[in-house]
Formats: C-alpha cells, sequence, structure tokens
C-alpha cells in the first residue's frame, strides 16, 4: 500500500489547536491572593437531600396471608 502524506490540519477543527488554546485561555484565567478576596454569594448553599436507609433488617414487602400462621 502507498502511505498518503497528508496534512493534520485538514481534517481538525482550529478549536483543537494549541495556539487556539492558549489564545481562548490567556485572558480569562486570573489568579487570586486569598479567600478574603472572594465576591460574597448571593445565593444560599444548597443542601444535599436526605436520603438514606434506615438502621436495622429491612421489612418484609410480603404480607402474609391468614392460614400462613406467623405474626397476623
Amino acid at each position: 500500500m502507498d502511505a498518503q502524506h497528508l496534512e493534520y490540519c485538514k481534517f481538525t477543527h482550529k478549536c483543537y489547536r494549541v495556539d487556539y488554546y492558549k489564545m481562548v485561555y490567556a485572558p480569562a484565567i486570573m489568579p487570586i491572593n486569598g479567600r478574603d478576596e472572594w465576591n460574597p454569594a448571593i445565593q444560599i448553599p444548597s443542601i444535599p437531600p436526605n436520603i438514606g436507609r434506615s438502621a436495622g433488617r429491612p421489612k418484609k414487602t410480603r404480607r402474609r396471608e391468614k392460614d400462613e400462621g406467623g405474626i397476623t
């Protein structure tokens, strides 16, 4: 088989190139010296839902018939 000498630039979008990546993120990331420079949050912080397993053995979901015996 013949090896094709193709340029990768023809098959990739410009956003995947290193120079474009550096150009996009150059003005966006600015360092902050500490937490005292953070802006206070306006929103109420979200709390995770109270979902959990209860302690002990899980209850049976099957209801027994009257003639099976046991607790009725």
